[in-house]
């Protein structure tokens, strides 16, 4: 598993690289490059948690909401 977790981590890095890459030939600057990383580093983090939510369900610790108007985290 630390093997497997280790892959996916240097993949991770890897496809980050190669997008810091292609920003900076793009001409972009320091700045809007860290604030392109942070959004994309945020939208893998709401993914990691939408996993997680979704794994939680299926695995019955947690029930689906039906309550449309409160996130997950608060209909427990």
């Amino acid at each position: 598993m630390e093997n497997r977790l280790s892959e996916n981590v240097q993949t991770q890095l890897d496809e980050l690289q190669g997008i810091v890459n292609s920003i900076r030939d793009a001409g972009l600057t320091d700045s809007q490059i860290a604030l392109l990383l942070k959004m994309y580093c945020d939208l893998k983090v709401d993914e990691a948690i939408g996993i997680y939510h979704q794994n939680l369900i299926q695995s019955g610790v947690l029930s689906a909401s039906t309550d449309e108007d409160k996130p997950w985290w608060k209909v427990w």
